[in-house]
Parts: structure tokens; C-alpha cells; sequence
């Protein structure tokens, strides 16, 4: 539908153009800004919530369990070790980077001391470096 609506708008600038009743740059001048901060936006917003939509797991929360055979999840599935393309180390997280651009991250602030997160930190090292 709004397709439909986007073309007639498109249809109807074109013949105001064409019959001379608007200046071409005065057109331009508005339709710039509105291309950028109406059109495009919509659309890109449209199409993350159809991805979102599409994808009912990613707001679940889920468990994971490291381990020196790998990361595992409660749904029963999982990476080997090998898998695990590479950590990236913030001062606020971990982002454990796996196949096909996904990742896992997960916070620092989960962790109840400074040694169990240094734990996990050489879990990290020693399985992936």
C-alpha cells in the first residue's frame, strides 16, 4: 500500500515538473532532506523490525556454559572451541565473535569477582589465541 502511494507521489511531482508549475531546484531543495530524513529511514526501520520479527529468539534470554570443550546454550545447540572466530575485549565486555557474523556477548559485570572474570578471561585466551 504504501508503495502504491510512494509511486503516485513520485507520478504527481514528475507532472508538476514537466507542466512547469514548480522550479526544478526548489523541488530538489525539498525532496533531498526528505529522502534522507523521512524515506530512508522508514524503510530501514521498516526492514529491522521485519528481521526482528522474523526472529523470535533474539530477545529470549539464554544460558551459556564455558567450558574447555566449548560454549554451550540451553537450547542444545553450540560452538566448538575451533569454531570461535576471535574475542574482542572492551573495558565493559566480552564479544566472542562466531561463524556467519554473530556473536556473543557477554558483560563483565556478571561476574561476581575480579578473579572469576580473569578466569574466564584465560578460558578465553588459552581455548581461542
Amino acid at each position: 500500500m504504501a508503495s502504491i502511494q510512494f509511486l503516485l507521489v513520485i507520478m504527481a511531482t514528475y507532472k508538476l515538473v514537466v507542466d512547469n508549475e514548480v522550479d526544478p531546484n526548489t523541488l530538489a531543495m525539498f525532496s533531498f532532506p526528505f529522502l534522507v530524513f523521512v524515506i530512508i529511514p522508514f524503510f530501514t526501520i521498516k526492514e529491522v523490525k521485519a528481521n526482528y520479527l522474523n526472529h523470535p529468539q533474539w530477545p529470549i534470554e539464554k544460558d551459556y556454559e564455558f567450558s574447555k570443550e566449548g560454549l554451550h546454550f540451553t537450547y542444545s545447540a553450540g560452538y566448538n572451541w575451533d569454531e570461535v572466530k576471535g574475542v574482542i575485549n572492551t573495558p565493559t565486555a566480552f564479544y566472542i565473535l562466531l561463524p556467519n557474523h554473530k556473536f556473543i556477548l557477554v558483560l563483565k559485570r556478571i561476574f561476581s569477582s575480579r578473579l572469576e572474570r580473569r578466569q574466564f578471561k584465560e578460558l578465553l585466551i588459552t581455548q581461542i589465541c
